[in-house]
């Protein structure tokens, strides 16, 4: 009778993983519209199952409901830059640069650290095509935001004499995909 007390795991009832959630997921984005969170969890489940058109719908459809959110917009162009369509992402990311003023508290921190992986992103993708004076210029603007990225400093410097990075942007931009936004620089 111990094991009935303490688990030690859990077994999905049907065997679909994540898939068992989703109606619950999609139950939430449509009680709460306004709710940005249940759109990216959802955005973020079917991407992990490899869901990719339907990720990209339940991020357009948060985007119809709040329009001009920098947190669906970075979502969108991250989703553009694993599919590797730069251009769509670029367009994504700065959309969402030029919507981080009406949308976004500036004092909150997580706030912060989104607006810093959208410079992030798009200082990679300026980098990927060559223009490294606006790589430059973006990596600026996202240690002006987050002063404690003194690292930056030195991508930043590099970028400014016409020296890339020691890796590839396109391997930047792939670990970070696969990672978190700190592994960018």
């Amino acid at each position: 009778w111990m094991d009935v007390v303490t688990p030690e795991g859990h077994r999905h009832t049907q065997g679909q993983g994540v898939a068992e959630i989703t109606p619950y997921l999609q139950f939430a984005m449509e009680m709460n519209p306004t709710n940005l969170e249940s759109f990216l969890v959802t955005a973020y489940w079917l991407q992990v199952m490899g869901e990719m058109g339907k990720a990209e719908q339940v991020l357009r459809d948060g985007l119809i409901r709040n329009p001009a959110s920098p947190a669906l917009l970075l979502e969108i162009g991250k989703l553009h830059l694993r599919r590797q369509d730069y251009q769509s992402a670029a367009h994504a990311l700065d959309a969402a640069l030029k919507a981080w003023p009406r949308q976004a508290d500036p004092d909150d921190r997580q706030a912060q650290l989104d607006h810093g992986e959208m410079y992030a992103y798009r200082a990679l993708l300026y980098e990927v095509t060559g223009d490294l004076s606006r790589a430059a210029d973006t990596l600026q603007q996202e240690l002006d935001l987050l002063p404690e990225r003194t690292v930056l400093r030195s991508r930043i410097a590099n970028l400014r004499s016409g020296h890339r990075a020691p890796s590839p942007a396109l391997q930047r931009l792939k670990d970070a995909l696969e990672s978190r936004p700190d592994h960018l620089s």
